[in-house]
Parts: C-alpha cells; sequence; structure tokens
C-alpha cells in the first residue's frame, strides 16, 4: 500500500514538473514572440507564431488562450506592415492557424491588395470564397464576391 502511493505521488510530481516546464516554454516563446513584433522581424514573427501557438494549443489555461489570440495579433500586425509578399506570407498563415481570427476584420483588405501587388490577383475570388464559411460578414469578402460575380455575368451575356 504503502509502495503504491509512494508512485502515485511520484507520478504527480513528474506531471508538475512537466506542466512547470511546459508554461515556462510557452512563456519564453511568447516573450521572444513579442521582442520580435517590436523589431518587425517578420522571419522571426512566422516562426515564433507557429512554436508559441503550437505551446499555447498543449494547455488549456486561460494565459495560453490569450497568448495563442497574441499569435495570431503577431502574425496580422507584422504582416499588415511588411511589403506585400510578406504581408502575403504572414496573411496566408494567419488564415491557416485560424480562419475564423478577429483580425480578419480588417485583414483581408489588405491581404487582397497584398495578392494583387504581388501578382497573384487571380488567387483572391478563391480566397474569398474560402472565407466566406469562416467570416460570413466580411465587407471584403463580400466585395470580392460579388465583383467576381458581376464580372462572370457580364462574360455570361456576350
Amino acid at each position: 500500500m504503502k509502495l503504491s502511493a509512494l508512485g502515485f505521488g511520484v507520478l504527480l510530481l513528474a506531471g508538475a514538473i512537466a506542466a512547470t516546464a511546459q508554461e515556462r516554454d510557452l512563456d519564453a516563446t511568447y516573450q521572444n514572440l513579442k521582442q520580435a513584433v517590436e523589431k518587425k522581424d517578420a522571419d522571426a514573427v512566422k516562426k515564433l507564431a507557429a512554436e508559441t501557438h503550437e505551446a499555447a494549443s498543449a494547455d488549456t489555461s486561460d494565459h495560453a488562450k490569450e497568448v495563442d489570440v497574441y499569435t495570431e495579433y503577431a502574425l496580422y500586425a507584422t504582416g499588415v506592415q511588411a511589403p506585400p509578399a510578406t504581408t502575403v506570407d504572414l496573411l496566408s498563415t494567419l488564415e491557416a492557424q485560424n480562419p475564423k481570427s478577429k483580425y480578419w476584420d480588417q485583414g483581408y483588405a489588405r491581404y487582397f491588395v497584398a495578392l494583387h501587388q504581388t501578382g497573384a490577383g487571380a488567387k483572391i475570388p478563391g480566397i474569398a470564397e474560402k472565407a466566406l464559411a469562416n467570416v460570413p460578414d466580411n465587407t471584403d469578402v463580400l466585395r470580392v464576391l460579388t465583383e467576381a460575380a458581376m464580372a462572370k455575368n457580364q462574360t455570361d451575356k456576350r
């Protein structure tokens, strides 16, 4: 009986140590991500946002949820201030991470402009169509889809 209680105690201690180490890793990547955002280092933001998102996803605490939302902010804020190719890269990363992110309220307009500027304008209607399921009230998405439908209608009439 004493041996099983001791074993159980060791398991509890090991779990607490692992949880503490996981929390330290989350906080370390979070701090590094914040520094990368301040420096506007897009490559570091992309890498650290992925690492921080992964660490936050493994934790169910409210703190981890807040940190995970910050990863979205980091991708968005850095992306909208970057050159068009970097904007496309960071915002497509955000789209893959969370297509329902609150940052899409303003993000799609910049994403569509950057796609156009990089010569990838033909992808915009497809991206807007996919986005509609996740952000059905987004005016930028709706505008793109309306314009695409009108253009198709004009082509069909010819």
